[in-house]
């Protein structure tokens, strides 16, 4: 950390010196971005990281492994639809532009992606093709969604390590320059600025050690009835066939979790944006993510919907195959007065014991 001379005295600052790629032969010259490093070690592991996941089975056992070969199928098919995903909304929040051109959407040296276009369209795509290979879909979402925060944790550090993602300008103690030869990706890259992509980043990795901690099996019982796999929604499951652990989170709300996380995040951050604000004192990518954040609200309210339990009689139904209580006892006695003929002791009559019932806690 260097000192940089200002009116009001020496500030910190940290000044990255480091080119952003490594010559690996020269000449010709062949170069290696450290950003492009960082992607594809970032790519290997989100991978590495859903394959192990998949064959993870719950600690009672009552989870069989996902297929890996399904596993495959489903990165594939999620690349298109970030791809597709990124880029319309990328054109949707520059219509201004693109309105003009339509055609420029095509051409990738237009533009980028958005991120969270591509978080929407990769997780559309990744959940058709799931169904389309017949394999629980919401077990591969419980399955993305520490991937999820990896992939953009890892996707930022690259993009910091880029010279990219530099907020507004600072003047505090962790403000970053990029002062070594560029090109870097972001403009006035030697600027003291906020490092706002490894704000984002190191808000995505904190989310994975608190993802953690509310999908463990004793926090999710301490969750209200619909977070958990329990009561209708754990029977229906039942009678389709399908896997269920009694107690864990519903299938699905780990992701959503993930998801939400990432968009207070991303929303927090934008106040260190660069970029003008759009919507009152809003940047775009903060509208962007307070309409993602409600949306992904919304299906956290419709996936903890209490399901009642129909295979359990209600009380209130009379029973047509219970004896009604009001018809006579056929083996009673017409006679109150009448005394009841007990077996002697000793005359070699086995009396019936009590049963006993087995629970889960023991015998009873």
């Amino acid at each position: 950390m260097n000192g940089v001379a200002a009116p009001g005295g020496l500030l910190g600052l940290i000044e990255i010196g480091l080119r952003p790629y490594w010559t690996l032969l020269e000449p010709p010259p062949l170069l290696l971005r450290w950003d492009a490093l960082a992607a594809f070690v970032t790519v290997v592991a989100a991978i590495a990281l859903a394959a192990w996941l998949a064959r993870r089975v719950d600690e009672f056992g009552a989870l069989r492994p996902l297929r890996m070969e399904d596993l495959i199928y489903i990165v594939i098919g999620i690349l298109p639809g970030a791809v597709v995903g990124g880029r319309l909304l990328h054109g949707l929040a520059y219509i201004d532009v693109y309105g003009v051109d339509p055609a420029a959407l095509l051409d990738p040296a237009r533009g980028t992606l958005s991120l969270l276009g591509a978080v929407a369209g990769g997780t559309l795509t990744g959940i058709y093709v799931a169904h389309v290979l017949a394999t629980p879909w919401r077990r591969w979402l419980d399955v993305a969604a520490p991937v999820l925060l990896l992939a953009i944790a890892g996707a930022k550090f690259a993009q910091f390590l880029g010279g990219g993602g530099q907020g507004s300008a600072f003047d505090g103690p962790w403000a970053v320059a990029f002062v070594g030869d560029g090109p870097w990706t972001s403009t006035l890259a030697s600027l003291p600025a906020h490092p706002a992509a490894l704000y984002e980043a190191l808000w995505a990795l904190a989310g994975l050690l608190v993802l953690s901690w509310v999908d463990a099996f004793d926090v999710a019982l301490r969750l209200p009835l619909g977070f958990r796999q329990e009561a209708g929604w754990l029977r229906a499951r039942q009678l389709r066939g399908e896997d269920v652990t009694f107690g864990r989170l519903r299938y699905g709300l780990p992701y959503l979790f993930a998801l939400s996380w990432w968009l207070v995040g991303r929303f927090a951050v934008g106040f260190t944006s660069r970029d003008p604000a759009v919507v009152g004192p809003l940047r775009l990518d903060q509208a962007l993510a307070l309409a993602g954040l409600v949306i992904a609200l919304l299906l956290v309210a419709a996936a903890t919907r209490v399901v009642p339990d129909t295979t359990v009689p209600d009380a209130s139904v009379p029973d047509a195959t219970a004896p009604d209580a009001s018809a006579p006892d056929a083996t009673a006695s017409e006679d109150p007065d009448e005394e009841i003929a007990w077996p002697e002791p000793d005359a070699g009559v086995d009396l019936p014991l009590p049963r006993t019932t087995t629970t889960r806690y023991g015998s009873r």
